[in-house]
């Protein structure tokens, strides 16, 4: 087998595609009730249908194949970052199209999501309705309460309900405008990660991801839920840190050397503590949040220091400060929120299944092309941790550098997946409760091979307009 090959991709897209068939067919064949709707391991039903964003989907997964990674390698920066994020948009809107425009936004309308409340906090006034609302918070967590949450307001902190009763305070009332919002903040994702990339000197890959970032089937659940937002947060936040840090080039004897150094001064404090604040914001919206700390320490190991940790965390503290001045305490709410998982629905869906399908739930956000960048992650880890680079010529050092940045990122993702799978606090819906990893996630697809990339991407394309056209998400 060819190191680094077309095949080792294979056997890696062959078994990704085996766990979600198997997924699949594991309650059909067994009669087990998983405890979803149709068409597991999806929150979705099964239901085959075509409609008016059906045309305009397969256009631009056309467009992608054929012009995507030839735009991405000679595009200016910027122009990239601009094309990447209309196709990331109009990808989301023909995905969603599929069952009608007027269908955007329409799940955040629902009475266990966040619009209802929303609105009750904007009618009284966005600040009197905010603060009402913290000092209350973590006694209407318990499904046992008289007034009882949401089960999206319960499952979050706060600030997820907050930035949707900002949304409707500013003006934006109609459910189709917020969705639109949710969209917009979601095609910035593809550019967060790519900015990260370019900042801790892996430029190539960046523009390399761009197809897969902009077109991944996550876009199924991006269009249409506040995870969008939280994912959003994630990745600029990262990305932040990534400007704090940034990878600098310089010359040595005459010599063109990669070198990681922390820019002194006021310019790197600032973009940590702004990474903070995003950091902070976000936990304030999704209780999973701090797993992206295994990012985090993924992107000063890059940089090989961490005296800019202290900022990070010094910002991400002053929004938790602020919150429980303001009366919610996020250490309080998080053990309520425990329990009253457990009094839900969430008790009666087995482990035994869920523990894997899972995986399989998240490889359909990802796409199958995921199990080629895992194994090609895997299998460059070592020459990227591990080699001596004085005996090498240089283009072969700086790509075991290069490589080494794409492992740590994808790894911190893996970590994410791990942790958060074996908490147990995740039984299914991870297709949409992990949007926030899975950017992450497909970085390793920057280690695949130059031939195999195209043929994932077309793998993953037509997996994603499948899955649009055959199951209907709930969300």
């Amino acid at each position: 087998m060819k190191r680094g090959g077309v095949r080792p991709g294979l056997g890696g897209v062959l078994a990704a595609l085996v766990l979600v068939a198997a997924a699949i067919a594991f309650p059909l064949v067994t009669g087990v009730d998983v405890k979803v709707l149709s068409f597991p391991p999806l929150f979705a039903e099964f239901r085959p249908r075509v409609g008016i964003g059906s045309i305009a989907a397969v256009a631009i997964a056309a467009s992608v194949v054929v012009w995507g990674f030839r735009a991405a390698q000679r595009l200016p920066w910027q122009m990239l970052l601009m094309l990447t994020a209309l196709v990331s948009v109009a990808w989301m809107l023909a995905l969603d199209a599929i069952d009608g425009l007027s269908r955007l936004g329409g799940e955040l309308e629902s009475a266990e999501e966040y619009l209802p409340t929303a609105r009750q906090i904007a009618d009284e006034g966005f600040f009197s309705g905010a603060s009402s609302l913290l000092t209350g918070y973590v006694d209407r967590i318990p499904l046992a309460s008289a007034h009882n949450l949401p089960v999206h307001l319960a499952g979050h902190p706060p600030g997820a309900v907050l930035f949707f009763a900002l949304l409707v305070s500013l003006g934006l009332s109609s459910t189709y405008a917020i969705g639109l919002v949710v969209t917009l903040i979601a095609a910035t994702i593809p550019l967060a990660i790519m900015c990260t990339c370019r900042n801790l000197g892996i430029e190539a890959h960046a523009r390399t991801l761009a197809p897969f970032l902009a077109t991944a089937p996550a876009a199924i659940w991006l269009a249409v839920s506040a995870d969008a937002v939280f994912a959003a947060v994630g990745t600029w936040a990262i990305a932040a840190l990534s400007a704090a840090v940034a990878v600098r080039s310089r010359l040595d004897g005459g010599r063109r050397a990669v070198t990681s150094r922390i820019r002194a001064g006021w310019p790197a404090v600032s973009w940590s503590a702004v990474s903070g604040l995003m950091l902070g914001v976000g936990t304030s919206m999704n209780y999973g949040f701090p797993l992206l700390g295994a990012v985090v320490l993924a992107v000063f190991a890059v940089a090989r220091s961490i005296r800019l940790l202290p900022w990070v965390i010094g910002g991400a503290l002053l929004v938790v400060v602020i919150f429980t001045v303001a009366g919610f305490f996020w250490w309080e709410a998080y053990p309520v929120l425990n329990q009253r998982y457990w009094d839900g629905f969430a008790s009666s869906r087995p482990p035994t299944y869920w523990m894997w399908a899972n995986l399989a739930a998240l490889i359909c956000a990802t796409g199958p092309g995921i199990g080629a960048g895992l194994v090609e992650m895997m299998r460059g880890s070592r020459r990227a941790m591990f080699s001596r680079h004085s005996n090498d010529a240089e283009h072969s050092n700086d790509a075991h550098r290069h490589l080494r940045v794409v492992v740590l990122l994808a790894s911190s993702a893996v970590v994410m997946v791990v942790v958060a799978d074996l908490s147990n606090m995740s039984r299914a819906e991870v297709e949409r409760i992990w949007l926030f990893m899975v950017p992450w996630l497909l970085i390793s697809l920057a280690a695949v091979p130059v031939r195999a990339r195209s043929w994932l991407l077309g793998l993953n394309l037509v997996f994603g307009l499948g899955l649009a056209h055959i199951a209907q998400s709930a969300w």
